[in-house]
C-alpha cells in the first residue's frame, strides 16, 4: 500500500519548531498540505519560521502559524491545544522536538557514592 504524502486538511503541531530541525519538519508538513502550528518558547525564532515559510511556500501548501509555548508549563500546553483546536478544529499530527533538561548538562556534578 503506498504512503500518501497529501496532508491537506490535516493540522500539525510542532513543538520546538523554531529550531533548525523544527523548521525542516514544519516546511515538509506544510509542503504536503498540512496546516502547521509552530510551538516554541523562542518567540522571535518561531515567528520568523512561520513568517518565512508562509512567504516562501508554493501555492497549494498548508498555512503556518506560531504560538508561544513553554513545554514545561502545563497551562501553556493546554492553551496550545485549546487554541489550535479552536482555530483549526482539531489536531491530527504532533511532532515533539522541544526538550527540557532537569540538570545543568556537563556542568552537573557526577553522582557520588
Amino acid at each position: 500500500m503506498p504512503v500518501s504524502t497529501d496532508l491537506t486538511g490535516r493540522t500539525a503541531v510542532v513543538t520546538g519548531g523554531a529550531t533548525l530541525i523544527g523548521r525542516g519538519v514544519v516546511a515538509a508538513l506544510a509542503e504536503a498540505g498540512a496546516t502547521v502550528v509552530v510551538a516554541d518558547i523562542d518567540e522571535a525564532g518561531g515567528k520568523a519560521v512561520a513568517d518565512d515559510l508562509s512567504a516562501a511556500l508554493p501555492a497549494g501548501s498548508g498555512a503556518v502559524s506560531f504560538t508561544a509555548t513553554d513545554v514545561t508549563d502545563d497551562a501553556a500546553l493546554a492553551a496550545l491545544v485549546d487554541g489550535t483546536v479552536a482555530a483549526h478544529g482539531g489536531i491530527d499530527i504532533v511532532v515533539n522536538l522541544a526538550a527540557t533538561y532537569l540538570d545543568e548538562g556537563f556542568a552537573t556534578p557526577a553522582p557520588t557514592g
